[in-house]
């Protein structure tokens, strides 16, 4: 089986096994297929695996069309493991599609895109996919299957048939038998499962373990419907198909919340909803679509006991709908009510379908005959060799040409089977021809025998079958409105149980799925009245020792409370160090001590002193806790010591909460031992950035100025070791430092120069100024007192001039002298705050302020 599979791309994960699309080899040729790899290394997923094949068997047999056609599994060793078909087990599918519901809800255009896909209308793809799912699940419900993990992800799309069908029936329950049932275990996705969250009560007996499982299980169905867990999960994918705010895992998520706020009552979240949640799909027919909802998504009562078991019904007033009825829901009968015109397409879809099938089993019938003469031929042929009368070439080339002519057998076969599906889907059809064409199809027909083949007797039943499948779908387009009834099939023959032949006549030619509910009815007519009777017997006996049970398990749960009254009410009170001796003294006569069975006493002493140890050791931990916080609260230092601390905090009832003097201690150590490592890191981090900005202030080619920016600067000295000692954040930060003192420095030299330019062009003006004065008093002596007074104004003024032009000057000196004493003061802290560096630092520091461009005139860095 190994080497007829092959693998090819990955199509999902999950948490068990991993999903691929391959290849199958086999005498029909290759096929598409689907592939599911059991993850080894995890836990249980071997188990879940087997699990999972078990139920595909089943879910195929008696629920075909409602989930993926399983083909089969293949074991693969190390010595046929290759590429991707590694060794373990692997579960093998018809390929029939890879769009899930899901795929569809995450693209915007949700309902355009499903409407293409499946050929309907756009304002009917909520009904229509809504009616596939629930049939699915009545399918699966019908044969005792609780999927348990409704989802869109699990809801593929077939592409011929144009059918949602369920994958992954990992998390599914057989309650038949049991199987993959345990009554305490919840398997479910938290954003689609109802809030009971199990199928049936924790408390119900566990039927993989019970010899009468088959009878109790529909007693306990009928008792607990644990079909309608799967119901509300269908719900809740309906209004996502209408509401396309809900279709996010967010937004479904914030629903799930406010609908339990809400009490599960639609009418009051639809009170509080916003314009985003409205809908045509919804309000057709009066509000039908609201109304279906709401039924789907009703809660049950819930019970949950001391020790957590959980228990649950419907309300009486406004049960939860199951499948069935929400199939007979009147939004569905609305959205029936289609135009005429609609109907006469479908009927002749319908006849188109028939026809075709019709021509399909002519075209085998006389391929199958051909094949069974050539059969004879080859058969002759191997004779005639073995006799020396014919010569082997011969009777290769008769052999090849029977093998081409059953591979077009095959393949018409398939073609038949694909069409049949397809019709089911779109009409309700299902293989309309199984009884008589089954037969023919079959390989231990009497055309693989070597009898021959009454087709004119097969073709005029098929024509009966076909004329009744026209009659029903024309009764349905409007054109007839005689009814059709449809005889069930027999429960013998789909269970297995004492099968039987049936008479050949057109019901049977009819599908019919075994009702779940009467299962243990038609178990017991096979097997005669005295069982039957028996077996009632047994099942009576057996729910009377259920109750009986429950009634004992009751009171034993209420002895119990009283016992561990008992214990918490001793004096003095029971601690994690109480010995059993002590409880027997004080308790031993008391009546609720003796009611319990002697060895679960101690048990349950034991386990209450265990939860009181863990109660003390939580207290002790929260009081450590707080005195750790109170000494960090009144600054405990590197350098505080014991005694200190104690005088500050002897009478904080934080203090005096921890009892044990050495804990005390310990908790102050390691307090003091936490503050010196951070004032160490704080050194070291402080030493570091020393480093940093002398390594900035060596930057020669070029200097750091005030036109220079972090990321040129970067590229200079990322590979300096002092560069990457620093963090990122804090290197930046000591940059933008460093150039604002050099850009305020710039200016300040700037300013001097500017100064002294001015000073300079002040004496230059008075020296002219002078000239001029003297020039003046001489023509004043010439010429007169009136221009010797104007010379001597105008002297006046430069002389003011030239006196304020000083006294700025002076200012701007003072300023760079008390800029470079706080550059001064800076480098003096930091060289005391780590002696060790301080000289190469301090000596570095000297050196290159004398190099750097940005000097004032003295030669001193600012």
């Amino acid at each position: 089986m190994a080497r007829d599979v092959e693998v090819h791309r990955i199509m999902g994960e999950g948490s068990f096994g991993q999903v691929f699309e391959g290849t199958l080899s086999g005498a029909r040729g290759e096929r598409r297929v689907v592939l599911k790899r059991v993850k080894r290394r995890v836990d249980g997923a071997e188990e879940m695996g087997e699990m999972e094949h078990v139920l595909n068997v089943y879910a195929t047999r008696v629920a075909n069309g409602c989930v993926a056609d399983f083909i089969g599994y293949c074991g693969v060793d190390g010595s046929e493991a290759r590429g991707r078909l590694t060794e373990g087990l692997w579960l093998i599918w018809k390929y029939e599609g890879d769009q899930t519901l899901a795929h569809y809800l995450r693209r915007r255009d949700c309902t355009s895109a499903l409407a293409m896909d499946l050929g309907v209308p756009e304002d009917t793809v909520a009904s229509v996919v809504l009616k596939q799912i629930l049939q699915c699940l009545q399918g699966l419900h019908a044969a005792g299957l609780v999927h348990r993990d409704v989802k869109p992800a699990n809801l593929l799309l077939c592409d011929k048939t144009k059918q949602f069908k369920f994958i992954d029936l990992g998390a599914c329950a057989d309650l038949r038998s049991g199987t993959n049932y345990v009554p305490d275990e919840s398997i479910l996705d938290p954003h689609y499962c109802a809030p009971e969250q199990y199928v049936l009560p924790t408390d119900a007996p566990n039927l993989a373990k019970s010899p009468l499982a088959m009878a109790i299980s529909p007693m306990l169905w009928a008792m607990h419907k644990p079909d309608r867990f799967d119901t509300y999960s269908a719900g809740l994918i309906f209004l996502q198909l209408c509401l396309p705010s809900l279709r996010t895992t967010s937004a479904l998520k914030s629903f799930n919340t406010s609908y339990h706020r809400c009490n599960y009552d639609m009418t009051i979240w639809r009170r509080g909803a916003s314009a985003s949640h409205q809908s045509p799909a919804l309000d057709v027919a009066g509000g039908a679509g609201w109304s279906l909802a709401e039924a789907m998504l009703r809660p049950r009562l819930i019970e949950t006991d001391e020790n957590g078991g959980v228990r649950f019904g419907d309300d009486k007033s406004a049960p939860r709908i199951s499948v069935s009825e929400a199939l007979r829901h009147r939004f569905f009968q609305q959205v029936a009510g289609a135009p005429q015109e609609s109907r006469q397409r479908s009927f002749r879809a319908l006849k188109g379908f028939v026809r075709k099938l019709f021509d399909l089993e002519d075209r085998i019938l006389k391929q199958a005959v051909a094949t069974e003469r050539q059969t004879t031929t080859v058969m002759k042929l191997k004779e005639k060799v073995a006799e020396g009368k014919a010569q082997k070439g011969e009777l290769q080339s008769a052999e090849q040409s029977l093998a081409k002519m059953e591979s077009k057998l095959g393949e018409l076969q398939q073609e038949f089977e694909d069409t049949s599906d397809k019709a089911f889907s779109m009409f309700g059809l299902v293989k309309s021809f199984g009884q008589s064409f089954g037969k023919l199809l079959s390989p231990t027909s009497d055309s693989r025998k070597g009898g021959k083949v009454q087709s004119g007797e097969t073709l005029q039943t098929a024509d009966s079958a076909g004329a009744g499948l026209l009659e029903d779908d024309a009764s349905a387009a409007g054109i007839d409105s005689s009814p059709t009834t449809q005889a069930p099939a027999s429960a013998e023959e789909e269970s297995g149980i004492g099968a039987q032949d049936s008479k050949p006549d057109t019901a049977n030619l009819v599908y019919a799925g075994l009702r779940f509910t009467g299962l243990a009815a038609r178990i017991a007519a096979d097997l005669g009245s005295a069982l039957a009777s028996s077996l009632k017997v047994e099942s009576g006996k057996m729910i009377a020792e259920l109750e009986k049970t429950a009634q004992a398990k009751k009171h034993r749960k209420k002895i119990e409370l009283e016992y561990m009254e008992a214990l918490r009410s001793m004096y003095p009170p029971v601690t994690g160090t109480t010995e059993w001796a002590v409880v027997q003294r004080q308790l031993g006569a008391q009546p609720c001590f003796l009611a319990v069975e002697a060895p679960r006493r101690e048990t349950m002493f034991e386990a209450y002193k265990l939860a009181l140890r863990k109660k003390e050791a939580n207290a002790r931990k929260a009081a450590e806790d707080a005195l750790r916080a109170l000494y960090e609260e009144i600054g405990i230092g590197a350098e505080s010591t014991w005694a200190e601390a104690q005088q500050k905090v002897k009478l904080d009832e934080r203090f005096l909460a921890v009892k044990e003097a050495e804990v005390r201690r310990s908790i102050f150590d390691e307090v003091v031992s936490k503050q010196r490592d951070a004032f160490a890191e704080q050194r070291m981090m402080e030493q570091r950035e020393q480093e940093f900005r002398v390594l900035l202030k060596e930057l020669r080619d070029p200097p750091i100025s005030s036109s220079s920016i972090w990321s040129r600067v970067k590229r200079q000295i990322f590979t300096d070791p002092r560069y990457q000692a620093v963090a990122e954040p804090r290197r930046r930060q000591l940059f933008s430092e460093y150039h604002a003192i050099v850009v305020e420095v710039e200016a300040e030299e700037k300013a001097m120069r500017e100064a002294r330019q001015a000073e300079e062009e002040a004496k230059r003006e008075a020296q002219r100024e002078e000239r001029d004065r003297a020039i003046a008093a001489r023509a004043a002596e010439e010429s007169g007192d009136e221009a010797g007074d104007e010379a001597m104004s105008r002297l006046q003024q430069l002389r003011q001039e030239q006196a304020r032009l000083k006294e700025e000057y002076n200012k701007m000196a003072e300023r760079l002298r008390e800029m470079e004493k706080r550059l001064g003061e800076r480098e003096v802290n930091t060289a005391e705050s780590d002696e060790r560096g301080a000289g190469s630092i301090g000596a570095s520091m000297d050196a290159s302020s004398h190099s750097t461009s940005g000097t004032n005139g003295n030669g001193n860095f600012p």
